[in-house]
């Protein structure tokens, strides 16, 4: 079994509710090519769900294959995780420690 490995970086969009963009990119860790059938979840630090993505995978533009987009507003600690049928989970764990923050860039895998 192959790691998945997970990408993460976040931006702020400037708006009078701050926004902060988490987007990264899923690959096989040996080929860093992205496989069909991922499912991203976004949790907490405590695990409990904030937003899921199925199906990231292939697009028609290889530049945007396995990534995802998920939004999140209220400082604290997050992980990303990433599932997929043949592949042994990925992980990246990242804090959002105040608003003003502009972006973070990680690039790891568990």
């Amino acid at each position: 079994m192959a790691i998945i490995f997970v990408l993460a970086n976040f931006t702020t969009s400037k708006a009078r509710e701050y926004n902060h963009q988490v987007t990264g990119r899923v690959v096989d860790n040996m080929t860093g090519k992205a496989v069909r059938g991922i499912r991203v979840n976004l949790m907490r630090a405590d695990s409990t769900l904030v937003a899921s993505i199925d199906s990231v995978g292939i697009s028609e533009d290889p530049e945007f294959d396995g990534q995802y987009v998920f939004s999140i507003r209220t400082v604290g600690h997050y992980i990303v995780k990433a599932t997929c049928d043949g592949y042994d989970d990925g992980y990246v764990n990242f804090e959002l420690r105040n608003n003003r923050e502009r972006s973070i860039f990680y690039q790891t895998f568990a």
